[in-house]
């Protein structure tokens, strides 16, 4: 009896041995400074290779107090709750893009049909609407494309993988934005060609509501040293354009 009681507390022994040297082995595993770029802010999160995507989403959610499940990361495309940071090839100071809807966001999204916001409410930067002014106004006047999404007033929504579509440009041509941003990249598409224009180097984003058309605005990306370079799209979906600034100022 003593004998099998020997026995056995030996194999117990062996196991909480294994437990604690594999426990010591991640311990020691360094440690790299990861970079989270959320909005105007940044977070930086010491991890591990063997952490899962899933543990940077908790510490976010304990600095951020935006839950986990309501978080997109991005880094040369949409993370994975279940890999690991080195399977994801994230190293010592990457940066990482997040991107989330608030529960103010989606209670907003409940209550917008009988809350809505209005151009109304908006304090324009100029003396006059952009709007109005002819060179925007002969566009505006062209009418929303028939393929425009939705635009919602007083919802902040991340922008679509597949990109905002349905706007008008300057010249009246259809036009799709597609922002990279685990590229650093928007693509700017046109019937005729597409851009591909580096995030950090677009020196200033407007952004104006439509006046007649609720829900929808007009952006001007100043692509130069001069506003004389600004390109301006029409029609952009309200709950997009705040994530749009943030992308392009983070």
């Amino acid at each position: 009896m003593s004998t099998e009681m020997t026995g056995a507390d030996d194999i117990v022994a062996s196991k909480e041995s294994s437990i604690n040297n594999t426990d010591s082995a991640l311990s020691l595993e360094p440690k790299i400074s990861i970079k989270v770029a959320f909005g105007k802010t940044s977070h930086v999160i010491p991890l591990t290779g063997s952490n899962l995507v899933k543990d940077l989403k908790l510490a976010l959610s304990e600095l951020t107090g935006i839950e986990p499940s309501m978080q997109k990361l991005l880094f040369k495309g949409v993370l994975k709750d279940d890999q690991t940071i080195a399977e994801a090839n994230i190293k010592d100071g990457s940066k990482v893009m997040m991107m989330a809807s608030t529960a103010k966001d989606l209670l907003n999204m409940a209550t917008v049909a009988t809350t809505p916001a209005s151009p109304s409410d908006f304090v324009f930067a100029h003396k006059t609407a952009l709007c109005t002014l002819t060179e925007h106004k002969k566009i505006i006047d062209k009418g929303k494309p028939t393929d425009a999404e939705k635009g919602v007033c007083g919802l902040h929504l991340p922008i679509p993988p597949r990109g905002v579509s349905g706007l008008l440009n300057s010249r009246g041509g259809k036009t799709r934005l597609v922002f990279r941003l685990e590229l650093d990249e928007l693509c700017i598409s046109t019937n005729d060609n597409t851009q591909k224009i580096p995030l950090s180097s677009i020196a200033k984003v407007v952004c104006e509501p439509i006046i007649g058309h609720d829900g929808y605005s007009m952006m001007g990306f100043q692509l130069g040293p001069t506003e004389k370079s600004t390109y301006w799209v029409y029609f952009v979906p309200d709950q997009f354009t705040l994530h749009i600034q943030q992308a392009i100022s983070w």
